[in-house]
């Protein structure tokens, strides 16, 4: 016998093969689609109880994350717009002078405190991320359309804190404002 001629055991592996070859290529595929659609309404539903419930805190979180991106970007965009006004300013494109604008905006003069509030002070320092979260970073601009939305409490501690630190005449002035316009009330 040589090795060209097929033999009994030579076809019978090529049979297995063959089998096998249909078996993981035609038969499991379309075995396995049969029990998939049999069991889809099974998986989706044992899907639907695990995460449906999660699915409101999952929307909170990212609406959280949506806010507070948003809030940085618009802060790191009024800052770069601000510079870029003051560059523009100092090199002569736009009128005005970059050192005016800069005080006006961001940096009042400060007033002058009496010193009788400072235990008031030390307590508004500790508490004033509470009442406007990033505040020791922002600039007046952004702080002064916030205050209307606080209540008295919170803008004695916004006063006091402004009174120990940076005493912005805007932001001191607004809050002048909103007490005269309650007291009115």
């Amino acid at each position: 016998m040589t090795d060209a001629e097929p033999t009994e055991s030579g076809s019978a592996a090529e049979s297995k093969l063959v089998d096998l070859a249909m078996d993981l290529f035609v038969y499991a595929p379309l075995g396995a689609m049969l029990e998939f659609s049999d069991r889809l309404p099974a998986l989706a539903e044992r899907g639907r109880e695990k995460f449906e419930s999660q699915a409101p805190a999952a929307k909170m979180v990212g609406q959280f994350a949506i806010g507070a991106g948003r809030k940085k970007a618009e802060d790191q965009l009024g800052d770069v717009v601000g510079k870029g006004k003051a560059l523009l300013q100092e090199l002569g494109v736009l009128p005005g002078s970059p050192t005016a604008q800069a005080t006006t905006a961001t940096d009042d003069p400060p007033v002058e405190t009496t010193g009788e509030d400072d235990g008031v002070a030390a307590n508004a320092q500790a508490s004033i991320g509470d009442v406007i979260v990033g505040y020791c970073e922002m600039t007046a601009v952004s702080i002064v359309p916030l205050l209307s939305s606080l209540d008295g409490a919170q803008r004695a501690t916004v006063r006091a804190f402004e009174a120990a630190h940076r005493a912005r005449r805007t932001i001191i002035a607004r809050l002048d404002q909103l007490d005269d316009s309650n007291q009115a009330e």
